[in-house]
């Protein structure tokens, strides 16, 4: 990390240009970018490699060309919810075979295919009802008669050889998927280099920070 000299004046506005009595307010006002002077050698330990911190600040910019609402969206986590619907994601209807909502109805939980959501002209809207609903308590109960028959005494050993055989069987391609996601990733940062090198960054001062990056033996 490089030390910074950042240069700041004082500034005194009026409160009310129209009553000087009303007094002053002081603010500190930094210093243009091109004023602002660096050391030459690092002052102190580096946190992060040059790398990464290039390719944040070009993460950041990617956000900020989609305006405000669309930063807000990106950063914003998981929507809170004040139901649990112990079958999200899970029940689609029969009619159109869409998934369907949740929606709570007095204190009971319901599963809903609206039609008004179907695409105009569909020929499921020919036999498609208004509404269709169920009822989350009539899941439950044979939910649950389905998986504590999975594991008693006569499935249990049936059911851990599917399940074995399962584990085993994915094993491949769990490792298919994550040599995919290296090379995506590798990608993702050779692109992001050659970005940060149209946008200004020293290829050949930041040279020995990114083979360290590279490497992943000590930052920057």
């Amino acid at each position: 990390m490089y030390r910074l000299q950042i240069k700041t004046k004082t500034q005194e506005t009026l409160l009310n240009p129209d009553d000087v009595a009303a007094g002053n307010v002081v603010r500190f006002r930094g210093s243009a970018k091109g004023t602002v002077v660096r050391s030459r050698r690092p002052a102190h330990p580096a946190i992060v490699s040059v790398a990464t911190f290039t390719q944040a600040q070009l993460l950041r910019r990617s956000r900020a060309s989609g305006g405000l609402s669309a930063g807000r969206k990106l950063e914003r986590g998981p929507k809170a919810t004040k139901h649990v619907y112990l079958f999200k994601g899970r029940v689609r209807c029969s009619i159109c075979s869409r998934g369907m909502e949740g929606t709570p109805r007095q204190s009971r939980i319901y599963y809903r295919c609206a039609a008004r959501n179907i695409a105009p002209g569909s020929p499921v809207l020919a036999e498609h009802p208004k509404n269709v609903y169920l009822a989350e308590r009539l899941i439950v109960g044979p939910v649950n008669d389905w998986l504590s028959g999975l594991f008693d005494e006569d499935h249990r050993s049936e059911t851990a050889d599917l399940l074995a055989g399962t584990h085993s069987s994915t094993a491949s391609d769990v490792r298919a998927e994550h040599a995919r996601r290296r090379l995506s990733t590798a990608e993702t940062h050779i692109r992001r280099l050659q970005d940060a090198i149209k946008a200004g960054a020293n290829p050949v001062a930041d040279q020995p920070g990114t083979r360290r990056a590279d490497s992943g033996t000590s930052p920057a």
